[in-house]
């Protein structure tokens, strides 16, 4: 039996959104088909599927309200060596609206946790995807820019600098 799973990865845990109950396999069997699947605003998922000339069929339904930055799509499958042949992927489409997100996130607090090191947290998750610079980061010219960040939480990133922060002195951290 072959089922069909529809899911999602969000910061590497693996969640079912769809599952189908379809097999394949009995179903389908080896004609054409279109999947399409449909996110509503409210967050309601729907996997559609049609044979031939037929009308879209629902055949499954699931419920996630959750909006985050999807930066990647993939399909997986699982057959024996004999059997991989059967399967075949053409004309993929993804397409809606996209909306950019256009509002920076704002520092929300700031902690010494120790004599050279920052805590920030920030007012959304960070796009980690490229690295953060220590450029972004300037605490004067006593201190300097952070040698190392460590991402500790979506949200939350250490500042750790070579220099211990000196006992007594305002610090501008621009």
């Amino acid at each position: 039996m072959i089922f069909s799973n529809y899911g999602k990865i969000n910061q590497g845990m693996l969640s079912d959104l769809i599952n189908t109950g379809l097999n394949w396999q009995e179903s389908i069997g080896i004609n054409p088909a279109v999947i399409k699947v449909i996110r509503s605003q409210d967050g309601i998922w729907e996997v559609l599927i049609r044979t031939g000339d037929s009308d879209y069929n629902k055949a499954g339904e699931g419920m996630d309200e959750e909006l985050f930055n999807i930066a990647h799509f993939g399909i997986y499958y699982e057959y024996s060596a004999k059997q991989d042949c059967k399967l075949w992927l053409d004309d993929i489409l993804i397409s809606g609206v996209f909306i950019k997100d256009t509002i920076p996130p704002v520092l929300t607090d700031l902690k010494v946790k120790g004599s050279n090191t920052l805590l920030l947290t920030f007012s959304e998750p960070l796009d980690t995807f490229y690295g953060i610079s220590p450029a972004n980061f300037f605490a004067g010219e006593y201190i300097g820019y952070p040698a190392e960040i460590s991402i500790e939480a979506p949200d939350i990133l250490s500042l750790i600098f070579e220099k211990d922060f000196p006992a007594g002195t305002l610090l501008l951290f621009i």
